[in-house]
């Protein structure tokens, strides 16, 4: 079998979609608190292309790596299974946008899948699979964590969307006269280290892609 080396690609496009997801949290955090559940809506719906373009492009090349094996050996299992995953919660979340679904029975297979995800890095990192095993094991637990705090995010997001019938009709305003929707502090803190572990990751990646990407440039298959 021909050995296709498609390794460094696969961890750039971790990278485009940790960073997508960290500034859509954001940007649609944003604007819940500055245009409520209709702004949300709005802004959230925007996102949805990209996402699915995103979903499609590594939900094709897990399974596209599942099928064929081009990496040596147990790297197939271990890199591709997780990637195919994470392309089904992509795409999963791009189409339940634009079909308007609640988020969070996508959120329940982040969930699962995040344990899968820590368990397949923590027996790489003890098998010894990478030239740089801390990376490659600080990104599995990156993501891992991540894809088990989007439950909580995207149960949050569904309330912000779908608020109940004693959420306050006229929201607080602030000093300048706008209203501000009100974000509890527990929601707060999910939002915030759901972002800064998912960016975090991301540049654990990095560490594991430059090693990589010399490596891999040096001494072409």
């Amino acid at each position: 079998m021909v050995f296709i080396d498609e390794l460094t690609f696969v961890m750039i496009t971790l990278i485009l979609v940790a960073v997508s997801v960290a500034y859509i949290v954001v940007a649609e955090s944003l604007a819940y608190r500055r245009r409520g559940p209709s702004g949300l809506g709005v802004a959230l719906h925007e996102t949805a292309i990209p996402m699915i373009a995103m979903g499609v492009v590594v939900l094709v090349m897990g399974f596209w790596g599942m099928m064929t094996w081009p990496l040596p050996g147990a790297y197939n299992i271990l890199f591709f299974d997780i990637y195919t995953l994470f392309g089904i919660i992509i795409l999963g979340f791009g189409i339940s946008v634009v079909l308007h679904f609640r988020l969070q029975y996508v959120g329940v297979l982040s969930l699962v899948s995040g344990f899968t995800v820590i368990a397949y890095g923590w027996r790489a990192y003890q098998l010894g699979l990478t030239l740089t095993p801390w990376a490659m094991f600080l990104m599995y637990i990156g993501f891992g964590v991540t894809a088990i705090l989007a439950f909580p995010v995207a149960i949050i997001a569904d309330r912000w969307l779908h608020p109940s019938s004693e959420a306050l009709v006229e929201p607080p305003k602030n000093r300048l006269g706008r209203p501000m929707y009100p974000v509890s502090y527990f929601e707060a803190v999910i939002v915030f280290v759901f972002v800064v572990v998912l960016l975090l990751s991301a540049i654990a990646v990095e560490g594991t892609l430059a090693n990589s990407i010399i490596t891999h440039l040096h001494s072409p298959p």
